[in-house]
């Protein structure tokens, strides 16, 4: 199991101040009062308002005391991915360079191999069709043997297998990467509907139908149960 670290200087520093801002006492007074609320009248609503309020205030100091502090880590990170940026950036335009010459010559010898291979396949099977319409044409004629020899050597014609070579290089491993690119949504989703294609290729947004219910005053979609809280805003000051 790996050791964990201790926290930089500066983490440890603002773990240490931000505990002026509520202390482990007050938490557990505000967590113990929370877990024992019971909502059942007016008056229990108004005192549970007068909870919600410092619990409220709380939160947002802390969120206060942690925001410029996250801030200037954020823009040193920043900083730091921009200056990583400039370098990575440009030697990943080498490779790509260096890789699609490479990837070109590949792909060029196995199209060279597959078009080999077809027109000896085009051969064999012009070769087979020849033998076979010759032992047609003898066995009309009345020489059975010949015909029967001639239709024996088609059907044992192979077609020879072209050997493509492998991609050698010291170091470095050759892999093929695919990609796609969705020409026709509509098309897509009937074929979906028509259960051709998985429904996994779809993520369903659920952000947006929110809006849209909260923009709608709720809707009536197939498939969509649409869900409605109350929440309580508490106004700074109060």
């Amino acid at each position: 199991m790996a050791q964990k670290l201790p926290p930089p200087p500066e983490v440890a520093l603002a773990l240490t101040e931000s505990s002026s801002i509520i202390n482990t006492t007050e938490l557990e007074r505000l967590e113990l009062a929370a877990t024992m609320l019971v909502v059942e009248s007016q008056q229990d609503l108004a005192g549970a308002n007068e909870l919600l309020r410092p619990v409220v205030d709380r939160a947002r100091q802390w969120a206060d005391y942690w925001a410029p502090k996250k801030g200037a880590a954020h823009l040193v990170h920043k900083m730091l991915c921009d200056a990583e940026k400039v370098l990575a950036d440009r030697l990943t335009r080498i490779r790509k360079m260096i890789e699609f010459k490479m990837s070109a010559f590949v792909m060029e010898e196995r199209r060279k191999a597959e078009e080999e291979q077809a027109q000896l396949r085009r051969q064999a099977e012009a070769e087979a069709e020849r033998l076979r319409l010759e032992a047609q044409k003898m066995m009309r004629q009345g020489f059975v043997a010949e015909a029967q020899q001639r239709a024996t050597i088609a059907e044992q014609i192979v077609v020879p297998t072209v050997p493509v070579v492998p991609v050698q290089l010291e170091g470095t491993r050759a892999r093929e990467t695919w990609g796609c690119e969705v020409t026709d949504k509509m098309a897509l989703v009937i074929a979906v509907a028509d259960g051709l294609v998985p429904l996994d290729v779809f993520t369903v947004n659920e952000s947006y139908i929110t809006s849209k219910a909260r923009e709608m005053g709720g809707l009536e979609w197939p498939g969509v149960k649409v869900k409605k809280n109350l929440g309580f805003a508490v106004g700074r000051g109060y």
